[in-house]
């Protein structure tokens, strides 16, 4: 069972904005029901209980052309090392065109934090070891390996200025004291966030409550 009675809505000046709502009867419950038209199909139920439950009733009626079917047969079964384009294909020993060579330098960003790091690519091998943070490889041609515990700190807050002279190793609890105060900043600019987003979810609260208390009465 399907009915329509198209109504005409306002554009608002925007082609894409949806013209026309549709009061359709619903194919399983027979309740009628309202919902803007998206499109040349047909809504044919007024909630997603109805869909499903006439679903289970009728499945063959919900089965797509392009579904694979129980028994169906895959073309490519017992075809294996089948090439479609062999002159498009990578060969044995071909060089990727995104290769960077040794010394190349790519910027990474933490998630944690959105902070910046250089890191530089120090070998071919083929694995996560070929690029290493600039600023250690700096620290180890001058001094060499970074003293176990120790991190690195950019005295200049420039974390992309891996120059020797803004380098100086730390150890861990020395580098949280040197910045504490940039810390306690973000701490408080997101206890700041936290506290303005309450006090407004207080108010929305507040003046709903006192909205339908004024109907009640």
């Amino acid at each position: 069972m399907r009915a329509c009675i198209v109504v005409p809505l306002p554009t608002n000046g925007r082609s894409w904005y949806t013209t026309q709502v549709a009061h359709w009867i619903c194919e399983r419950c027979g309740k009628g029901f309202q919902r803007a038209r998206a499109g040349p199909r047909p809504i044919r139920f007024c909630s997603q209980i109805c869909y499903w439950g006439h679903r289970r009733i009728h499945p063959d009626e919900f089965k797509e052309a392009g579904q694979f079917q129980p028994g169906s047969k895959p073309w490519n079964k017992n075809l294996k090392g089948l090439h479609q384009s062999p002159d498009t294909e990578f060969k044995p020993g071909q060089v990727s065109i995104n290769l960077l060579p040794l010394g190349s330098v790519r910027v990474r960003v933490r998630n944690r934090d959105k902070g910046k790091r250089a890191w530089i690519k120090i070998a071919e091998d083929g694995t996560s070891y070929d690029w290493r943070p600039r600023a250690l490889v700096e620290w180890e041609k001058h001094f060499g390996p970074l003293p176990e515990g120790a991190i690195l700190h950019h005295m200049e807050r420039d974390t992309l200025n891996d120059d020797i002279t803004n380098l100086a190793a730390l150890s861990r609890a020395a580098h949280l004291i040197e910045h504490r105060p940039e810390f306690e900043k973000r701490r408080r600019n997101r206890a700041s966030r936290a506290t303005k987003r309450r006090w407004q979810d207080y108010r929305l609260k507040d003046v709903d409550s006192y909205y339908w208390e004024g109907l009640e009465d």
